[in-house]
């Protein structure tokens, strides 16, 4: 009989949320030997409270309390309270909990040494003088795609003698609607002005005691190649203007502090003057230079990271206060063999020239042109521009998520950047990558909305009637 239950209840369209009970069906039974129709007694009514099922990121949780002191059960009768999860092609029964009348219950503690009832090791029972007025059922089930939309069914069985079925009925419970959360993302405010920069380090290498560039000298080539290439970039792309350009040179210590001033001060003059013969049109206005004698902050960095001998002495040493002059000959004549380590490895990389190319770039509004951009030359794009291009295309395409993916990668602090990449990924189903971009997404309310689904969505905090459409 059983089997027909859940064939019925497998088949049926069950479509609205229920927390009560059912009326008992009609069913064909068997008793004393007889065959015939007959209309079940057996009743679910004030049986079952509070059921639900929720859904965290890996299980579906089963809960409901079971108010066994409704039931009067004979003593030769025992009742059975089978839930069962049941989805359009699935379903799975859960564990049992059974009453048990006096009767029956020292007929299945004879039958079974070991105490198993009815349903055998998972069966929750209780000798019906001893039920507890209120029973807090719980399941947890590993979540299956087939559970979304699928209903809470309890099926009641009295059972007589012999195991026999005496009636039998089904109350449907709760159903699981899968939670959807509808999504708005957040439109970047728009760049007044886009403002864009490209930096970096050249070690240009001098003769010593010298301030003339050479550009064949060592790996000047290399080096000075690099400014050059980044001012070249700018300067040669019709959508960009250059506003200005930042050189700053360092010197070593070694030495004293006014000759290593000198050539600090020198040696950026003249790769200045090297910009300006290399970049014709370039206004020498637009060059700005700095210097720092002697690279300190450099030498500490250094220092702090490696395993010289007397690392620790030459740390105070370096953060002690006085001459800069007499701190690096005190490190020179306590610690030569640490100071000859510091010449050779530290001090050539401690002369360089940090340089910083600002620039302008047009703003854009052929979408199109955006879209190629994406992923042809994301850096000319602002936030705005990249969320022009994502509305233009279907959502929830590939192109529609790499433009979120990328605008978040050219922007990786902007608060909008990683909401909008952390909606983006919750709605491709993928938590981990939306939980790394939420704590970067600011304090708005669109953000305290989207951590809130989020939550939600991982099963951390409960959904109320109002997270559902009601519509659907």
């Amino acid at each position: 009989m059983k089997n027909n239950i859940i064939t019925i209840l497998a088949g049926a369209i069950l479509t609205t949320l229920i927390t009560g009970t059912a009326c008992a069906q009609t069913y064909t039974t068997e008793e004393d030997g007889q065959k015939g129709t007959s209309i079940s007694e057996c009743s679910l009514d004030g049986v079952v409270d509070d059921a639900s099922l929720t859904r965290t990121e890996h299980t579906m949780e089963v809960a409901m309390t079971m108010l066994l002191d409704t039931m009067d059960v004979k003593s030769n009768r025992a009742v059975i309270l089978t839930p069962y999860l049941i989805g359009k092609s699935e379903s799975i029964e859960l564990p049992s909990v059974g009453v048990y009348g006096r009767r029956r219950y020292y007929h299945y503690k004879r039958s079974y040494g070991s105490g198993m009832m009815i349903k055998g090791g998972t069966e929750t029972w209780f000798r019906a003088k001893d039920a507890p007025e209120e029973y807090d059922y719980t399941a947890s089930l590993t979540w299956q795609n087939w559970m979304d939309n699928s209903t809470l069914v309890m099926v009641r069985q009295d059972y007589g003698c012999c195991e026999d079925i005496k009636e039998e009925c089904d109350s449907t419970l709760a159903r699981h609607k899968e939670y959807k959360p509808k999504f708005t993302y957040a439109r970047p405010t728009a760049e007044a002005m886009k403002m864009r920069e490209e930096s970096g380090v050249a070690y240009v290498t001098f003769p010593v005691n010298s301030i003339g560039i050479w550009p064949d000298y060592r790996d000047n080539t290399v080096e000075l190649g690099k400014i050059d290439g980044d001012i070249s970039k700018v300067k040669n792309d019709k959508d960009m203007t250059i506003t200005a350009i930042y050189l700053k040179g360092y010197a070593s210590p070694e030495g004293t502090y006014a000759n290593n001033e000198r050539l600090a001060k020198g040696r950026v003059a003249a790769l200045k003057e090297y910009v300006l013969n290399n970049t014709p049109g370039l206004k020498a206005d637009i060059i700005k230079t700095d210097y720092e004698a002697e690279n300190w902050n450099g030498l500490r960095e250094y220092v702090e990271t490696s395993d010289l001998e007397n690392k620790g002495a030459i740390m105070s040493i370096i953060d002690s206060p006085g001459n800069l002059d007499e701190k690096e000959k005190k490190i020179k004549t306590l610690y030569p063999k640490d100071y000859s380590t510091l010449l050779a490895v530290c001090y050539p990389a401690l002369r360089r020239t940090d340089y910083r190319v600002e620039y302008t770039v047009v703003s854009f509004s052929d979408v199109n042109a955006i879209r190629r951009m994406v992923s042809t030359n994301p850096k000319k794009l602002s936030l705005e521009e990249f969320y022009l291009a994502a509305m233009a295309v279907e959502p929830g395409s590939e192109e529609f998520n790499h433009i979120f993916d990328v605008a978040v990668r050219m922007y990786p602090n902007d608060p909008t950047a990683n909401l909008n990449a952390a909606i983006n990924a919750m709605e491709r189903g993928d938590l981990e990558t939306a939980g790394r971009f939420l704590p970067k997404a600011g304090n708005s309310t669109e953000a305290e909305h989207a951590r809130d689904v989020y939550l939600k969505l991982k099963g951390e905090r409960p959904l109320t009637e109002a997270d559902y459409d009601p519509e659907e």
